[in-house]
């Protein structure tokens, strides 16, 4: 016995030796079970037979459990080598991330079904069907939709960008820093990130002789402009470049002491041969009387003048003749709409290119109401087409006119839904053609604050496709106009600083708002042309 006492103690010493940490001893005696090994050497074995040795620790198999009576047990099995990154177990040998694999979602060996992805350790649908998994459930990455050789370029910068849970897509690049669109002029930023500073901008067009009242701008940079200096009516023309074509020069002289104003001043500079054609009004005022002149001159493609100045409609009964809107075509042929006040019409004076007169004509009699703001003109300059609108009591009515002077449409027709408050005379009127034959007109409906505008949109052959109505302000000035993009939509505000700009496609859906500026014009590029003192400058207004 003593013996025997002997040899257990020494088997228990290897179990204690076996167990390393924490680990269960075998059975002693009877069916021995496997003691569970340390990182070196097995478990000790039984009374009848060795005990298996215990299972090897993260190193390697455990030493074989001592001999019981019959013979010495077997040796643990091998540990694993394997070492996981946090997150991940080992299944059969391999790193697992359980939380995401579906072939072990949640545990090793359990699969998800067909059309199921493994999210968070769960099983779910697949989104959509879509089982295509591109990046690790909410993993970061970084990010950059810009061109690529703008990354890093004055302040544009990446993003980062988070997976989401199924790990079928990215999220939006939260922090990136893209390009502008279109360079701010005279700002000293380079906001293209494409290196360079105001590239596109050139300095502005100075003009040193008279203060300008209005401009046009012509698809290539080219303008004219146009104002007044003690008793002379002033131009001056600029290349696309802002170089000057012509210095300023006196287009026509009045006498201040009987002439004492010169106002309603409009000019339009024609796309393709730059021709130009200008108009204002002289008056006494404020005493309106017999003395109220509408003038017109003509300038050609490198700004020459042609012939001298004349009154815009010299067969205009004598009166208040005032407040001309023009606009002119590829070709140079010119259009002119104004009120003859004491006549009680709207005229439409239409020009040649050499200045010479095309046609003239009463526009909506017993219809068009008095009010020199209440007639507008439009014209597709492409064919020289005209449409002339004009507010009529609570009507607004407008009527097409071919290049040649010709009614398109026997009388003016009315413009359905444009109804107005507030008086005929004090609303304001916009009407304009895009290169496709679109038109839009714009009548101020409400003419108190909050001040609604309502813009109608019609399509070929002036077929109505749609109203809307924006908010707008009371402010009007006569050289105010709808501007042309390039690809024939329409943006249309009032001038005034601060009031929203609208840009509508041809069948009226707003595309974009953006804060406005003041009266402009935009290039063959949209990019936009303000007046601001005695220059034109290429201004930091989107459309």
């Amino acid at each position: 016995m003593g013996s025997l006492q002997h040899t257990h103690a020494i088997a228990l010493l290897f179990v204690a030796i076996g167990l390393g940490v924490g680990c269960a001893a075998a059975a002693e005696g009877g069916a021995p079970a496997a003691g569970e090994g340390g990182d070196a050497a097995g478990g000790a074995g039984g009374d009848a037979a060795g005990g298996a040795g215990g299972a090897g620790g993260a190193n390697a198999g455990g030493a074989g459990g001592a001999g019981g009576d019959a013979a010495s047990g077997a040796g643990g099995a091998g540990g694993s080598s394997l070492v996981c990154e946090q997150g991940n177990v080992d299944c059969s040998g391999v790193c697992t991330d359980t939380q995401i694999d579906p072939a072990n979602c949640g545990a090793c060996g359990t699969a998800c079904a067909t059309g199921e992805l493994c999210t968070t350790g769960t099983c779910t649908p697949c989104p959509n069907g879509d089982c295509t998994v591109i990046c690790v459930p909410n993993m970061q990455a970084a990010c950059y939709s810009g061109p690529p050789a703008t990354l890093g370029v004055a302040a544009c910068k990446g993003g980062l960008k988070v997976c989401n849970a199924q790990g079928t897509a990215f999220g939006t690049c939260a922090g990136e820093v893209l390009p502008a669109v279109q360079e701010t002029c005279n700002n000293s930023v380079d906001d293209d990130c494409n290196g360079k500073t105001d590239e596109a901008c050139g300095p502005p067009y100075s003009i040193l002789d008279f203060t300008p009242s209005a401009f046009d701008v012509a698809p290539d940079g080219s303008a004219v402009a146009v104002g007044i200096k003690q008793g002379a009516v002033m131009a001056i023309c600029f290349n696309g470049d802002g170089s000057i074509t012509k210095s300023s020069f006196t287009v026509a002289t009045y006498d201040p002491n009987i002439l004492t104003t010169v106002f309603g001043m409009d000019v339009a500079l024609a796309r393709v041969g730059h021709q130009v054609a200008l108009t204002w009004t002289v008056a006494n005022w404020p005493s309106p009387g017999d003395d109220w002149q509408t003038w017109v001159a003509h300038l050609d493609g490198s700004c020459n003048q042609l012939g001298v100045a004349r009154l815009l409609d010299p067969a205009a009964a004598k009166g208040i003749n005032r407040i001309a809107n023009v606009r002119i075509s590829d070709a140079g042929i010119s259009a002119f709409v104004y009120e003859a006040q004491t006549a009680g019409a709207f005229r439409l004076i239409m020009d040649n290119a050499d200045g010479t007169n095309l046609a003239a004509k009463s526009v909506g009699m017993g219809k068009c109401l008095g009010g020199a703001r209440t007639r507008a003109i439009g014209m597709r300059r492409t064919t020289g087409e005209t449409v002339v609108a004009c507010e009529g009591g609570p009507n607004v009515y407008y009527q097409r006119h071919g290049a040649n002077g010709v009614a398109i449409d026997a009388d003016v027709v009315s413009a359905p839904g444009l109804t107005l408050v507030g008086g005929a005379w004090s609303n304001g009127l916009l009407v304009e053609y895009n290169d496709a034959g679109n038109v839009v007109i714009a009548a101020e409906v409400e003419f108190s604050s909050p001040w609604t505008w309502k813009l109608n949109f019609y399509g070929a052959n002036l077929g109505f496709v749609a109203s809307v109505s924006v908010a707008g302000d009371s402010n009007y000035p006569n050289n105010n106009r709808i501007l042309l993009p390039a690809n024939g939509d329409f943006v249309t505000a009032s001038p005034s600083v601060g009031v929203s700009r609208y840009r509508h496609t041809p069948t009226g859906i707003q595309v974009s708002t953006s804060p406005n500026g003041g009266t402009m014009r935009i290039d063959g590029a949209d990019v936009v042309y303000q007046l601001a003192g005695n220059k034109i400058s290429k201004a930091p207004f989107a459309l």
